[in-house]
């Protein structure tokens, strides 16, 4: 069966003309404002802790993401790892997965399926193969998708608030 998937723009409310310059600092933020939200919507069965961050490799711009999350959102630890690293399967709360082929992807999802791991994917192909929520950089502002199917089966409680935010900043 097809996984539901619901396009959600994610658009800040102040101008969207940033100087050239900053428009990639800028970008970065918005998605790691996405990622942040992403993550503060989660809960995991359990008692509350704060999460743990995995980042497959290579990893080109998780730097300046981590940074940006981590002035938000607590996380107990960040690693970078490659994605047939079976550390993923157990020690990580949350998957960023940047760039990483397509086999490597389906097996990783495969893996992961099932657990509660939030994985969210740096490309919409990613909520397809079976992530929770995919990244989309095509457009003016970062835009994610959430697959419904995946979510279900991880275990994992996403608060609904998630898709109502970014509904009510689509409007603004």
């Amino acid at each position: 069966m097809l996984s539901t998937l619901l396009a959600l723009a994610c658009r800040p409310a102040a101008a969207q003309a940033p100087a050239p310059a900053g428009h990639a600092a800028t970008r970065g933020q918005e998605v790691a404002r996405i990622v942040s939200g992403i993550i503060g919507f989660t809960r995991w069965p359990g008692p509350p802790r704060d999460a743990r961050l995995c980042i497959t490799t290579p990893a080109v711009s998780a730097e300046m993401l981590v940074r940006d999350i981590s002035a938000t959102t607590p996380l107990a630890s960040v690693r970078y790892l490659a994605p047939q690293d079976a550390r993923l399967e157990s020690g990580c709360d949350v998957v960023y997965i940047e760039r990483v082929n397509e086999a490597s992807r389906a097996n990783l999802f495969q893996r992961l399926a099932g657990r509660p791991v939030l994985t969210i994917a740096d490309s919409d192909s990613g909520c397809l193969m079976g992530s929770l929520f995919c990244l989309s950089r095509t457009g003016a502002s970062p835009m994610f998708s959430v697959n419904l199917d995946a979510i279900a089966r991880s275990g994992l409680h996403i608060n609904p608030k998630v898709l109502l935010l970014v509904r009510k900043q689509q409007v603004k």
